[in-house]
C-alpha cells in the first residue's frame, strides 16, 4: 500500500469518527431536551380543591310593603324605632295640628297641677308653719287692694287680686283643707277628660294594618317595584331605575298625601334579575339555588318561582324567606348565582393542552422528563378546572379503556401550549 492510500484511509478514519461522535452527541442533545425544558419551565402543584361556577349579576329586590300616607297636616310623633318588628293594629305615628299641639300644652300644665295638688294633700302636715306668715300676705294684699281703689289705680288691682287669689290657694293646701284639694283634683281630672276627648277627635293616629318591620325609608320605587307588578317583568321591561331615597324620620312637619312609613312583610321577599339565557339554562321553575350577597358576603338558598324569557336573556325571580332584616331597607343588591361547587384536583386552563384529540396536561416526573397524562374534566370556570385523579375511563376508538391520569401533588408544566410535542417522550 502506497503512502498515498495509507493517508487517505487514515483521512476516513478520522472523518468516520468524527461523524460517529457528532451523531451520538445529537443524539444525546436530543434526549436530554426535555430535561432541559423541565428545568426552565414554570410548573404547578396538584391538589385537592373545590371549585365554585358562577353567574355575577345585579338584582332588584321586591317586598310586600304597604305604605301609610298623610292624611292631615301638622306635627308628627313618633311611636315605634325604625327596624322594629310589629303586629297588626300597632300605633306607629300621629299627625297633630296646631290646634291639637295647643290642646297638648294645655293638657301638660292641668296634668302638672293634679301632680302637685296630690303631693300636697299627701304632705300638708309639713306645710302648717307657714299658715301665719301666709294670713299676714293675705292681710297686706286686701289693705294694698283698698288703698287703690280710693286711688281709683284699676289697672294695679286686677294683678293684686290674682296674686291675692294664688295666696289664698296655697293657704288651702298648706291648712290641711282637705275637702277643697279633693274638689280642686277633681275638677282639674274633669277638664283633663275633655281636653283628651278634644285631642282625640283632630288628632290623626296611625295604625298597622298588617304586621312587619317598620321603615320610614323610602326611595319612590315602591308602587313600581311591588309584588302585583313582579311576574309581569321581561328581559325588555327589566330596568335599574334611579332611587329618591327619602328618610322622613328626620321631619317634623308633615304635609297631606306625604308618605308616613312603611310596614314590610319578613315571611317572604323577592330578587328579580337579568342575565344571558345561555349561562342560567342550569336552572329550572321550582328549583332551589345559593346565592351569594357580594356586599354582605351572605349566602342564602332561595327557590326559583318565575324564569321569562326572549331570544337571548331571562328574568329570574327568587324567593327567600330567611335574612330579611339586612336587606328590609335595600332595593338593589349585588349577586352571585351559585351554579355548582365541585370538588377534586385543582389544575390552572393554562396548563391543557390536546393531543390526538384528547385532553391533558404534561407532568414534570421524578425523573425530571415530561410526560402527557390525559384527564378528565368535572367541573371548570373561566381560570381553572376540577378533574378525577388516578386513573380515568375515556372512550378511545369506540373502546371504553382505562388511562393513568394525574394524581395529588404532581407538577404539571403551567403552560401546556409551549410544550412542543417533539420535546415529549412516552
Amino acid at each position: 500500500m502506497s503512502k498515498e492510500d495509507r493517508v487517505r484511509k487514515r483521512k476516513r478514519r478520522k472523518k468516520f469518527r468524527i461523524i460517529l461522535i457528532s451523531t451520538i452527541l445529537l443524539y444525546f442533545l436530543f434526549r436530554l431536551m426535555p430535561t432541559l425544558y423541565a428545568s426552565g419551565a414554570k410548573t404547578f402543584t396538584v391538589k385537592r380543591d373545590s371549585l365554585k361556577v358562577s353567574h355575577k349579576t345585579q338584582g332588584i329586590i321586591f317586598k310586600n310593603e304597604k305604605v301609610y300616607n298623610s292624611r292631615n297636616k301638622g306635627k308628627i310623633n313618633y311611636f315605634v324605632s325604625e327596624g322594629t318588628k310589629v303586629s297588626a293594629g300597632t300605633k306607629v305615628v300621629e299627625v297633630l295640628n296646631n290646634d291639637a299641639n295647643e290642646l297638648k300644652k294645655q293638657l301638660k300644665k292641668i296634668d302638672e297641677k293634679i301632680s302637685k295638688y296630690k303631693d300636697a294633700n299627701i304632705n300638708k302636715k309639713l306645710f302648717d308653719k307657714d299658715i301665719k306668715k301666709t294670713n299676714e300676705q293675705i292681710n297686706n294684699l286686701v289693705n294694698e287692694i283698698k288703698d287703690n281703689i280710693e286711688n281709683n289705680d284699676y289697672e294695679k288691682i286686677v294683678k293684686l287680686k290674682q296674686d291675692l287669689k294664688n295666696i289664698i290657694e296655697k293657704k288651702n293646701l298648706i291648712s290641711g283643707d282637705s275637702t277643697y284639694l279633693k274638689e280642686e283634683i277633681n275638677r282639674l281630672l274633669e277638664n283633663r277628660k275633655k281636653l283628651n276627648e278634644k285631642i282625640t277627635s283632630i288628632n290623626k293616629g296611625y295604625y298597622t294594618k298588617q304586621s312587619g318591620i317598620v321603615s320610614y325609608n323610602f326611595d319612590g320605587l315602591e308602587s313600581i317595584f311591588n309584588i302585583e307588578n313582579m311576574l309581569n317583568i321581561t328581559p325588555d321591561r327589566f330596568k335599574i331605575l334611579q332611587l329618591e331615597k327619602n328618610k322622613i324620620r328626620n321631619s317634623d312637619n308633615i304635609e297631606v298625601g306625604q308618605p308616613l312609613f312603611k310596614v314590610c312583610d319578613n315571611f317572604k321577599w323577592y330578587i328579580v334579575t337579568k342575565l344571558r339565557s345561555d349561562s342560567i339554562n342550569f336552572l329550572k321553575e321550582g328549583n332551589n339555588v345559593d346565592i351569594h350577597f357580594l356586599d354582605e358576603n351572605n349566602y342564602i338558598n332561595a327557590k326559583v318561582v318565575n324564569i321569562t324569557s326572549n331570544k337571548n336573556e331571562k328574568v329570574l325571580v327568587l324567593e327567600f324567606d330567611t335574612y330579611f332584616y339586612d336587606y328590609y331597607d335595600k332595593r338593589y343588591v349585588d349577586i352571585e348565582i351559585i351554579e355548582k361547587n365541585k370538588q377534586g384536583l385543582k389544575i390552572p386552563k393554562t396548563s391543557i393542552a390536546l393531543r390526538d384529540g384528547r385532553k391533558g396536561v404534561f407532568v414534570n416526573n421524578m425523573d425530571n422528563i415530561i410526560r402527557f397524562r390525559p384527564i378528565k374534566i368535572i367541573s371548570e370556570n373561566a381560570e381553572y378546572a376540577i378533574v378525577d385523579e388516578n386513573y380515568i375511563e375515556l372512550e378511545i376508538n369506540n373502546e371504553k379503556k382505562k388511562l393513568k391520569s394525574i394524581v395529588m401533588y404532581d407538577e404539571i408544566v403551567l403552560h401546556g401550549d409551549k410544550v412542543k410535542e417533539s420535546k415529549v417522550i412516552n
